[in-house]
């Protein structure tokens, strides 16, 4: 709450998800969508991830060497579970 981002779960079959790997969607910086199907321990390690590429994403690159650059306003976080 303190950073003003919102983490929601994503529709369980109400909406299209973009594809099996994708674990988490962070949009604009400000809200965080989380795979429906992702199990308590794994649902924490995501979460922690996306609550800090939120923290530090932004449109247009600023310089500094934690930033993300997300041009559209969205990063996808793969589940560390599809492997190859």
């Amino acid at each position: 709450m303190r950073l003003g981002i919102t983490a929601l779960d994503g529709a369980a079959g109400g909406s299209q998800w973009p594809d099996e790997s994708t674990a988490a969607i962070v949009a604009f910086g400000e809200r965080i969508v989380l795979e429906p199907g992702l199990g308590d321990g794994l649902r924490t390690d995501v979460l922690a991830m996306a609550l800090i590429v939120a923290a530090v994403m932004g449109e247009c690159p600023t310089g500094h060497p934690c930033a993300i650059t997300a041009p559209g306003g969205i990063v996808l976080i793969s589940d560390p579970r599809c492997r190859d």
